[in-house]
């Protein structure tokens, strides 16, 4: 069974998740977080 079609809202806040292949691990040590984390609220502005 196909997916439906994801629904875009102008102006509106999107859920977001950061997941690696096969659910890997992404995020190697906390630092790794807290960069994602300033790139994403820099990008955000």
């Amino acid at each position: 069974m196909t997916r439906s079609a994801r629904v875009v809202v102008s102006r509106s806040p999107d859920h977001v998740t950061q997941r690696g292949n096969q659910r890997q691990t992404t995020f190697f040590a906390p630092s790794d977080y807290r960069n994602r984390l300033s790139l994403l609220a820099v990008a955000c502005r």
